[in-house]
């Protein structure tokens, strides 16, 4: 994220938790803005900001770096079963939502890798599942060329 983008996501937070900003020296924000585009370099501010308004509806109070990565793995989880689902024919995505689900999913591959603490994980080990039924599947599955 840039610095640009950082501030807008902390100045909604400001807006929607004004006394948990009240007295921060300038100094204080560059700071929080210095550690928030660090924590989240390799994520696009747009999901960032998703996770940040979630939050907002659910806590009563500013959430942590923390809080928000853990909102982020589950809008990566809400992403990977809706493309799950739809591998398995439960699901009607258009294409288009096939590739905002994907779009999402690799972008939030770093916050699972982190997550994980496998630096060996990569983002293909999230790519969407094989088109066909369940059974199309399983049958690659064993015979190893899922």
């Amino acid at each position: 994220m840039t610095d640009s983008e950082t501030t807008k996501i902390l100045a909604v937070l400001k807006a929607a938790y004004p006394n948990a900003y009240k007295g921060m020296t300038r100094e204080e924000a560059f700071g929080m803005i210095h550690l928030w585009q660090m924590q989240f370099a390799s994520i696009p501010a747009e999901l960032v900001m998703t996770a940040v308004n979630r939050l907002i509806g659910k806590k009563a109070f500013v959430p942590t770096v923390a809080e928000v990565k853990e909102e982020l793995h589950d809008i990566h989880e809400d992403a990977w079963e809706m493309l799950w689902y739809h591998s398995g024919g439960a699901s009607d995505l258009t294409e288009q939502q096939i590739a905002e689900y994907s779009a999402i999913v690799q972008a939030l591959s770093p916050i699972e890798k982190e997550r994980s603490g496998n630096p060996i994980l990569t983002g293909q080990a999230y790519a969407p599942l094989p088109q066909g039924s369940t059974q199309d599947l399983e049958r690659r599955q064993q015979h190893g060329n899922a």
